[in-house]
C-alpha cells in the first residue's frame, strides 16, 4: 500500500502561514507590474494576424457556444479542443473583444501556473523548499524570455501549464485528490492545445491515477466528491470534440488517427533517429543555464546536462522514497518525461521544427526542485530558533535568492514590449474596401486568399464588422469546424499578395491597400464545395 506521509518524518515543517510569503512575491511581483502594464496598453490600436488572428477567431466563437475543436494545424486537421478558446474568452470579453486581450490571456495563464507550482510546493513542504522553487521557476522563466510567455500561439501556451501539471500528478501519487483531479483538467487543456504533449501526458496520468489508487484503496467513498467534480469537468472539457467527431464527416478525431496511421505524401515520411530526437528534446530543456539553443542539432554539453539532471532525479527518487514520496515522484518525473519525449519525437512526422519543442523547457525543473528541497530542508530540520544555525543558514540563503530572482524578473517585466508580434495595420481599411464593395450586411459573400500574413486579419476585422463570408481553399478548414460544404457563389472576393507580375483576374480590380490586393467578381449561380 502506498504511504502518503510516514508519522516521523512530516513533510512540511511547520506551517507555512507563519513564515514571510517571500516564495509567493517573487514571482508575484513581476506578474503584476507585467499585468498592468499590459492593461496600460489594452486602449492602443492593435489586430493580430497571422495564426494568432485564426486563434482570436476561434475565441470569438467560443463566446457564441460554437467553437468544438481546438487550433489549426498545418497537417489539415485541428488540435483536439477547444479549451484554450474558452479559457481565453471571459477576459477577452471583459476587455471589449481587443486583440491585445490575448497577450493578457497569455501572461495570466502562464504566470497563474507558475504561482501555482510555487503554492503547491508551500503547502506541501513549507516556506524554504517554496523559496527554492520560486527562484528556479523564476530563473528559467528570464531565462526562456517573458516574450514567450505572452505570446498567445498554442506553441507558446504549453510549457508553464505542462509544468503545473508534472507538480500536481507528484501530489497527487503521493495522495492529494484535489491534484488528481486539477492534473487531469490541466492535462486535457494541454492535449487539446496542442497534440504534440499527448504522450508526456498521457503516461503521466496513467501512472498519477495508478499510484494514486494503489494509496486510496479502500476510502473511495471519502473522495467521492472530487472525483466526480473531476469526471464531470473532463467530460465537459472532451463533450464538444466527441460530439463533433460523431456528427460530422470525416470527423476531426479520426482525421488526426487517420493521419498518424498513414501521413500523406505531402507531410513527408515520419520518424527520425534517436540522435535528432535527443538533439531536439534537450536543445530546449537546457535553456537554463544554457541559454537559448541556435538549432535543434545534437550538442554534448545539452546532452550531458540533461542526463546529469535525469540521473539526479533517479538518484532523488531512490533516496526519497522512504520518507517522502511527493519528492520521489517529482523527482522521478523529470527523468520520465524526458525519455517519453525523445521516444515521441522518434515518431513525428515531417521536419524537426524549433517551436515544436519549446514544451521541453521546463522537464528538468520538477528534479531541480526536488534535490533542492530535499537537500535545504533536511539541512534545515531542528527546531526554530536563534541556535538552530542551520535553519538560520537556510532561511537566509533561501530568503537572498528570492530577492535576487524578484529582481531580475522585475527588471525583466519593466523592459518586455507588451506585444509579442507585429499588428496588422492594413487589415482595416482592406477589411472596409470590401465592405464598401459588398455593401449590406445581410449578403453572404465568398473569400479566397493567399497566404499572406494580413488575410488572417481582414477575416478578423470582417467578422469583427458583422459581415457574413464563406471561404474558399486553403483557409476554408482553418475558419471553420465543419469543413468543406456546398454553397452558392453570389459575389467572389478575392485577396492576394501585390506583385508587379501578377496577371489580371477575372472581375473587377477593387483597390490595393498595402500589400494586398482586392478583387470582386459576380458569379450569380456558381457553385463550389463537395
Amino acid at each position: 500500500m502506498l504511504e502518503v506521509e510516514e508519522p516521523k518524518q512530516r513533510e512540511r515543517p511547520r506551517p507555512a502561514h507563519r513564515d514571510v510569503p517571500l516564495s509567493l512575491l517573487a514571482l508575484a511581483i513581476p506578474v503584476a507590474v507585467l499585468l498592468a502594464r499590459l492593461l496600460i496598453a489594452m486602449p492602443r490600436p492593435f489586430i493580430s494576424g497571422g495564426d494568432t488572428g485564426f486563434i482570436e477567431l476561434g475565441i470569438r466563437k467560443a463566446l457564441r457556444g460554437r467553437a468544438t475543436l481546438g487550433p489549426y494545424s498545418r497537417f489539415g486537421w485541428f488540435h483536439p479542443g477547444p479549451a484554450l478558446y474558452y479559457l481565453f474568452a471571459p477576459v477577452y470579453a471583459l476587455a471589449g473583444s481587443r486583440s491585445r486581450a490575448l497577450f493578457l490571456d497569455a501572461w495570466l495563464l502562464n504566470g497563474g501556473c507558475a504561482l501555482g507550482v510555487v503554492l503547491l510546493i508551500r503547502r506541501r513542504l513549507g516556506e524554504v523548499a517554496a523559496r527554492l522553487t520560486s527562484a528556479l521557476v523564476g530563473v528559467w522563466m528570464v531565462a526562456v524570455g517573458f516574450a514567450e510567455f505572452l505570446n498567445p500561439w498554442n506553441p507558446s501556451l504549453l510549457a508553464l501549464p505542462l509544468l503545473f501539471m508534472l507538480f500536481l500528478a507528484a501530489d497527487a501519487a503521493a495522495g492529494s485528490v484535489w491534484s488528481l483531479v486539477l492534473a487531469f483538467l490541466v492535462g486535457s487543456y494541454l492535449v487539446q492545445t496542442h497534440l504534440a504533449v499527448l504522450p508526456l501526458v498521457g503516461v503521466v496520468l496513467g501512472a498519477t491515477l495508478l499510484a494514486w489508487g494503489q494509496g486510496a484503496r479502500g476510502r473511495l467513498k471519502v473522495h467521492a466528491r472530487p472525483l466526480l467534480v473531476g469526471v464531470v469537468g473532463v467530460a465537459v472539457l472532451w463533450a464538444g470534440p466527441v460530439v463533433q467527431q460523431f456528427t460530422n464527416s470525416p470527423g476531426n478525431l479520426g482525421e488526426i488517427a487517420s493521419f498518424f496511421r498513414h501521413p500523406p505524401a505531402a507531410a513527408g515520411t515520419g520518424g527520425h533517429g534517436i540522435r535528432a530526437a535527443a538533439g531536439a528534446v534537450t536543445a530546449h530543456a537546457t535553456v537554463m543555464p544554457l541559454g537559448r539553443p541556435a538549432d535543434l542539432g545534437l550538442h554534448g554539453g545539452r546532452l550531458a546536462l540533461a542526463t546529469v539532471v535525469a540521473l539526479l532525479g533517479v538518484g532523488v527518487a531512490v533516496l526519497a522514497w522512504r520518507r517522502s514520496r511527493f519528492l520521489a515522484w517529482l523527482a522521478a518525473l523529470t527523468p520520465l518525461s524526458l525519455a517519453i519525449a525523445v521516444a515521441a519525437t522518434t515518431r513525428v512526422v515531417n521536419d524537426l521544427l524549433p517551436y515544436l519543442f519549446f514544451w521541453t523547457a521546463p522537464l528538468i525543473l520538477p528534479a531541480l526542485v526536488a534535490a533542492g528541497a530535499w537537500f535545504f530542508t533536511r539541512a534545515s530540520n531542528g527546531p526554530p530558533g536563534p541556535r538552530n544555525h542551520r535553519r538560520r543558514a537556510v532561511a537566509v540563503g533561501t530568503g537572498i535568492a528570492v530577492v535576487l530572482t524578484m529582481a531580475a524578473a522585475t527588471r525583466a517585466a519593466i523592459r518586455q514590449p507588451t506585444a509579442t508580434f507585429f499588428a496588422s495595420p492594413d487589415a482595416v481599411p482592406t477589411a472596409r474596401l470590401i465592405e464598401r464593395r459588398v455593401g449590406p450586411r445581410t449578403q453572404v459573400f465568398t473569400l479566397q486568399a493567399d497566404g499572406h500574413f494580413e488575410v488572417a486579419a481582414v477575416f478578423l476585422q470582417l467578422e469583427r464588422d458583422g459581415y457574413r463570408f464563406r471561404v474558399l481553399p486553403p483557409f476554408d478548414t482553418v475558419m471553420t469546424d465543419a469543413g468543406r460544404r456546398r454553397a452558392t457563389i453570389p459575389l467572389l472576393v478575392t485577396l492576394r499578395t501585390a506583385s508587379p507580375a501578377n496577371v489580371p483576374l477575372a472581375g473587377e480590380h477593387f483597390g490595393t491597400v498595402g500589400e494586398l490586393e482586392v478583387w470582386a467578381d459576380h458569379r450569380p449561380g456558381e457553385i463550389v464545395g463537395g
